[in-house]
């Protein structure tokens, strides 16, 4: 059962907590010396796309030193998680991406069982 608890934050949008069975991705990319700026280019390109799709709910990427980059992804469930990885841009800029890279990206793919954040327009 899911539990949706909202409170008012003085004219602001609402904050939002529940449980959930979400997917979240955190992923550390190490870019080439120097080719970072390249790497935010290209996910910058693919921000768009990722949130107008359906069950997006957060797509964050943060820098850390001159060549590492987080990336944090949540999606509402199995199938935006699945929907997200078969999009075509995600597709077209998998071998960009790669050439950048300095090793493989470290991802991990994790079930979430509490969110709390900003409700989303699309979602009140």
């Amino acid at each position: 059962m899911q539990k949706t608890i909202r409170s008012g934050l003085g004219g602001r949008a609402p904050l939002e907590s529940r449980t959930m069975s979400a997917k979240a991705l955190i992923a550390r990319l190490e870019a080439k010396p120097g080719r970072r700026d390249e790497v935010v280019e290209l996910i910058t390109k693919v921000f768009g796309e990722v949130g107008a799709q359906r069950g997006t709910l957060a797509f964050n990427a943060h820098p850390e030193g001159d060549n590492t980059l987080w990336v944090y992804e949540l999606y509402a469930d199995d199938q935006a998680w699945a929907e997200h990885r078969s999009g075509e841009m995600f597709n077209a800029v998998q071998p960009s991406l790669a050439e950048l890279f300095s090793e493989p990206p470290d991802v991990h793919v994790l079930e979430t069982v509490l969110h709390h954040g900003r409700a989303h327009e699309k979602d009140r």
